[in-house]
Parts: C-alpha cells; sequence; structure tokens
C-alpha cells in the first residue's frame, strides 16, 4: 500500500492501494516501516503524503472489517486494529522534520487522521474532509479527536465529529483544516513551492518548533479514544452500525 521514493532530500510516501486506499493491517505495518526508515535518515528536509486515484483514503478497509464482523466476539480484533492504527499515526506524526499531506480527492476517517498527523495539508478544490466514524457508531480513534480539536478548535471539531460532515476543501480552509486550496493543475507547483520555502529555511529550526509546538501532550486524549473506542466495540448498536455499513459496500 505504501511506496516511497527519495527525491533528494525529500521523501514521497504515496498511498497506492485502489480504489479507496483503505488501511489494512499490512498497510498499518508498512507505514511504521517507513516512518523507521525516514527518522532513520536525518538527511530527510521533507515528507510530502500523496495518493494515487480518485479518494486519498476513506479510512479503514471493509474487506477486512467484514471477517472481523463475522466472528461471535469482534471486539477484541476490531480494538487491535484501533490501537495499531493509533500507534502508526502518532509516530508518524514525531517525524523530525515537516510532513505535507497532499489531499487531491476525498480524506475520510483514518485517511484524514494520516492527513492530520502531518504539520501542513494542501487541498485539492472539490475534495471532501472528514471524520464521518459517528454515523458507525465509533470515534475517531486514529488520533482524530485530539489533533482535529487543536488544529480548529472545539466548536468546529465537535460539529464535523458529531454530525459525522464531511466538508469541502474550501470550507475546511476556512476552518484551519488545510492550509492551501488549489485547482488539480495546480497542486503540483504548490507542492514545489511549500517544498521549496522548507529548504531555505533552517532544517535544524524547523525540528525544534515541532518539538514546541507538540509540547501539550495528547497522551491522555488517546488513551480516552481507545477506551472509548473499546467500550463501542462491545455494544450492539455499533456491532450492528458496523454490519449494515458493510452490507452497503
Amino acid at each position: 500500500m505504501i511506496e516511497t521514493e527519495s527525491r533528494g532530500d525529500v521523501v514521497e510516501l504515496t498511498l497506492d492501494r485502489p480504489p479507496a486506499n483503505a488501511w489494512t493491517r499490512d498497510g498499518v505495518a508498512e507505514l511504521g516501516a517507513a516512518v523507521d526508515r525516514i527518522i532513520g535518515s536525518p538527511e530527510t528536509r521533507a515528507v510530502v503524503v500523496r495518493a494515487r486515484g480518485r479518494l486519498f483514503s476513506a479510512g479503514g478497509d471493509v474487506r477486512e472489517m467484514v471477517e472481523v464482523l463475522r466472528r461471535p466476539d469482534p471486539a477484541p480484533a476490531l480494538d487491535r486494529f484501533s490501537t495499531e492504527i493509533q500507534s502508526a499515526f502518532e509516530r508518524f506524526a514525531k517525524i523530525p522534520c515537516p510532513t505535507i499531506a497532499v489531499l487531491e480527492g476525498a480524506a475520510t476517517g483514518g485517511g484524514l487522521e494520516l492527513a492530520l498527523a502531518c504539520d501542513l495539508r494542501i487541498a485539492a478544490r472539490g475534495a471532501l474532509l472528514g471524520l464521518p466514524e459517528a454515523g458507525i457508531g465509533l470515534v475517531p480513534a486514529g488520533g482524530g479527536t485530539q489533533r482535529l480539536t487543536r488544529l480548529v478548535g472545539e466548536g468546529h471539531a465537535l460539529r464535523l465529529m458529531m454530525l459525522a460532515e464531511l466538508v469541502d476543501a474550501d470550507a475546511a480552509l476556512s476552518m484551519g483544516l488545510v492550509q492551501w486550496v488549489e485547482d488539480r493543475r495546480h497542486i503540483d507547483a504548490r507542492v514545489a513551492q511549500v517544498v521549496g520555502a522548507l529548504r531555505r529555511a533552517s532544517g535544524d529550526a524547523q525540528r525544534e518548533i515541532k518539538k514546541c509546538v507538540g509540547a501539550t501532550t495528547v497522551a491522555d486524549g488517546l488513551a480516552q479514544e481507545r477506551a472509548s473506542q473499546a467500550l463501542l466495540h462491545r455494544t450492539d448498536g455499533t456491532i450492528a452500525r458496523l454490519r449494515a455499513f458493510t452490507r452497503r459496500k
């Protein structure tokens, strides 16, 4: 699912699992391995995350969910996946150099949570973004409740998450969810402009800025995400919603 390409001092990670670039346990493990390689390469000045196809990422893989929901007690496997994806995105967020998500299609659920773990986000005009997990009885447990709230404020975050609402790129820009919106034909030029500006600034200073901005802990919030998700995995209502959701796919 994860392709890694080094272009000088910039690493490009590409999600390539059509049609939805959905997250599987294997894909999460691939992301973790890619992060380990990046952290082990101090010469890297920036990381750009992109995706192939119509969607950036629609979140968790429905086929894996179907298999889990066939079990008499699906909760332990659902817990395990939530913990693994949260851990992978938290490790990604700790990459020392600047990271940029390029959202050329819908980024929902775990797809948006990966983008939230990046420092900067560029969206194509018309892209849809959101954390709609409440619609299937879950919380955004890949760091979404913490990172979205810190990025856009409690009011916007609660609106998006509690209403399971998707917003377009222009609305996301007005909320501060993304930093730039471009027509698709101009996305590559914007990426090059942002990467060029990052290269011209001090890499040492950028690494220290990330440490300063990240000094307020999200550990308690991440722990609560896991606890809340585990509780929901054991409710009849959530399991019924998940089964109904997978039947529609």
